[in-house]
């Protein structure tokens, strides 16, 4: 609401937003509507499957917070109209940053770098 309130005070800030809207709107992953269709439409069809089955996923909430913590961190503000290549890039760039200093376990969904790093760490211990 803040944010709402000072946008309403500075018109200037507000028209530079709406072009940044406008000049990405093309390319940007949030205004890709039929994607955004086909994709939730697959998913629901997996789910729906996988009902069938009788097979429930059982998801790996064990990078749940680290996710989290790292999109907090995005300055979302500034990146909003990235495409959809360059936002995953950065955010594996920010996951990459984080495990430098706290390793992330391998998990099956965004960290799978640091499961191929273990495996190759493994194998150079054990040629020497």
């Amino acid at each position: 609401m803040a944010k709402a309130i000072e946008l309403a005070h500075n018109p200037e800030k507000l028209a530079a937003i709406k072009a940044k809207l406008v000049a990405g709107r093309d390319s940007c992953l949030l205004f890709d509507t039929p994607r955004l269709v086909r994709d939730l439409e697959d998913l629901y069809r997996q789910m729906w499957n996988d009902f069938r089955r009788g097979t429930l996923p059982a998801p790996d909430l064990h990078n749940l917070d680290v996710y989290h913590e790292v999109g907090l961190g995005l300055d979302l503000e500034n990146i909003e109209t990235l495409c959809e290549d360059a936002y995953i890039s950065l955010y594996r760039e920010k996951l990459e940053s984080w495990h430098n200093s706290y390793p992330i376990r391998p998990d099956g969904r965004l960290w799978r770098e640091a499961e191929k790093e273990s495996h190759a760490r493994i194998g150079r211990l054990a040629v020497a």
